[in-house]
């Protein structure tokens, strides 16, 4: 009594679609597998981003402000973390440095209501540099709010805020 709606396509248009896909390579891929870096390398390299970091910091003649950290994350490639820092002086510019590694691109570092910059990753394997994120220095309020969003897959970053001393 009630025809499918497979029966109400005719054949010969199923077929030619069939073959429209096949021709042109629209089938479904598999996604390519993700490696997620173990939690012991994954410490090793924040450890060893945080030293150049603070290395980069301490060379810029700047008194620490506090730092932050992001790692791997298997769904959301370490992206988007938050941090809000108090600040014990308004009346200095702020630096803000970052160091990323374990995967090829770029992380987008905001201060929340203010500038935003890119961070570049360094592949797996690759050496990575601390990096001033801010062309200029940004004067800032006693809060100040940072976020990291769109970070390479199995990115580790570390972002360090210091004011100038000078």
């Amino acid at each position: 009594m009630f025809a499918t709606a497979r029966s109400l396509i005719p054949a010969a248009l199923i077929a030619a679609t069939a073959g429209l896909v096949a021709l042109t390579g629209c089938a479904a891929a598999e996604p390519a597998p993700v490696e997620v870096m173990d939690q012991a390398t994954a410490a090793e390299r924040e450890e060893a981003l945080t030293a150049v970091v603070d290395a980069e910091l301490a060379a810029s003649q700047t008194e620490p402000q506090g730092s932050f950290s992001g790692g791997p994350d298997e769904d959301a490639g370490g992206a988007p973390a938050r941090s809000e820092f108090g600040l014990t002086s308004r009346d200095r510019p702020l630096t803000i440095v970052g160091a990323c590694s374990g995967a090829d691109g770029f992380a987008i570092v905001r201060v929340i209501g203010g500038a935003k910059a890119a961070l570049e990753c360094a592949a797996e394997g690759e050496d990575f540099v601390a990096q001033q994120l801010f062309e200029r220095q940004i004067p800032v309020g006693p809060v100040i709010t940072i976020e990291v969003v769109d970070a390479p897959r199995g990115a580790v970053w570390h972002i360090g805020l210091g004011g100038v001393t000078k």
